[in-house]
């Protein structure tokens, strides 16, 4: 399965949106892609890890029917980063996709104001 998280460093209460295109490549199944905000910790391995996250939204995507490249559906209009959590987050899980599957992404882009 697929499993991929990308953390954006922000300055506090900063506006930030984020979008990005997928395409189905081989496989069935589904996969989620999750947009949210996060907290970083560093643990005593000095391995970065999610000690706090808030999810903004979560789209979920049957590998049928896309075969040409598709916007996700939660391109965002910028909101304030709720205090304590320092990055924008975008998470990607495809525990229900099975071994073979194949799925590209490409051009994941931020918004940022402030």
């Amino acid at each position: 399965s697929i499993f991929a998280l990308v953390c954006i460093p922000m300055e506090p209460r900063a506006m930030i949106g984020g979008r990005m295109y997928y395409k189905g490549g081989t496989g069935t199944g589904s996969f989620d892609i999750e947009f949210g905000w996060a907290k970083l910790e560093t643990n005593e391995f000095g391995v970065p890890t999610l000690a706090k996250f808030e999810t903004k939204g979560v789209e979920t995507v049957n590998m049928s029917g896309i075969a040409s490249w598709t916007p996700s559906s939660y391109s965002t209009v910028a909101e304030r980063c709720p205090p304590g959590l320092t990055h924008f987050m975008v998470r990607i899980n495809g525990f229900l996709l099975p071994l073979n599957a194949v799925v590209y992404f490409d051009s994941l882009t931020f918004d940022a104001i402030g």
